[in-house]
């Protein structure tokens, strides 16, 4: 049986709970050598402990091999949703991980730029450092990716590792033309909506709110804080206007 054949097998039987012949199907896809979901869905298999003993440093071994193979950094994406904390929790899980992105970051998967400085900012998998967060964001921005405007925007709106200042806020979100996340254009309505920097318009500000709700679909990197305090914001000036 050919080993994409045998993946779909494999997620077959997983799908109904027969966790070991998934993991065999799996296995003897991956001794093919051909398909990089094999190696994959391994990964998972190891990262959540189905059927397997949970094993980060195979789990990261396999997500290596897939990424090596197609390209595509599946398993970063299951990592950072789901079991960070629990990854963050554990010495070796935090060290495979690290090594993980690096590896991933050599082989020219820049958009980590940002992951990575966000993770500075946050102490979670590096300790934290503001300034290490910076120099990730101005990385990401040189190989073109203008969230990392946003996220220093960020930054200077909050006065969170830098000392507040709109103005420097509102210069980095207009370093671009167009909507890199969900954080522009909410910034900007915040700025409208209280006067900050910018002479207060509401109008304006409602315009803005609005596009970060109807964009929040359309942005993957889109924060669900934004779109939700967006939503209330919205409701509360639309009562005032009433």
């Amino acid at each position: 049986m050919k080993a994409s054949e045998l993946v779909k097998k494999g997620d077959y039987y997983l799908s109904i709970e027969m966790d070991e012949e998934a993991y065999v199907c799996y296995l003897e896809a991956s001794l093919q050598g051909t398909d990089g979901g094999a190696f994959y869905k391994l990964g998972l298999m190891y990262l959540y402990g189905i059927y397997v003993e949970r094993d980060y440093e195979k789990a990261f071994k396999y997500f290596r091999i897939s990424f090596d193979m197609t390209g595509r950094a599946q398993g970063l994406v299951d990592i950072l949703l789901y079991e960070f904390n629990e990854i963050c929790s554990d010495k070796e899980g935090r060290k495979n991980c690290r090594d993980y992105l690096d590896y991933m970051l050599e082989h020219g998967e820049w958009c980590l730029y940002v992951t990575i400085g966000c993770e500075y900012g946050m102490g979670r998998l590096y300790e934290l450092d503001y300034e290490r967060k910076i120099d990730y964001m101005h990385k990401a921005i040189e190989k073109g990716f203008n969230i990392g405007y946003d996220t220093l925007a960020e930054m200077y709106f909050e006065g969170n590792g830098v000392e507040q200042s709109y103005e420097k806020a509102y210069e980095l979100l207009m370093s671009y033309e167009g909507t890199a996340s969900t954080t522009k254009p909410f910034i900007l309505a915040e700025m409208y909506r209280c006067g900050l920097y910018l002479k207060t318009d509401i109008d304006k500000a409602m315009e803005l709110y609005r596009s970060v709700i109807d964009d929040f679909d359309e942005i993957p990197e889109a924060p669900d804080e934004y779109y939700q305090r967006a939503c209330e914001i919205m409701k509360n000036l639309k009562g005032d206007t009433d």
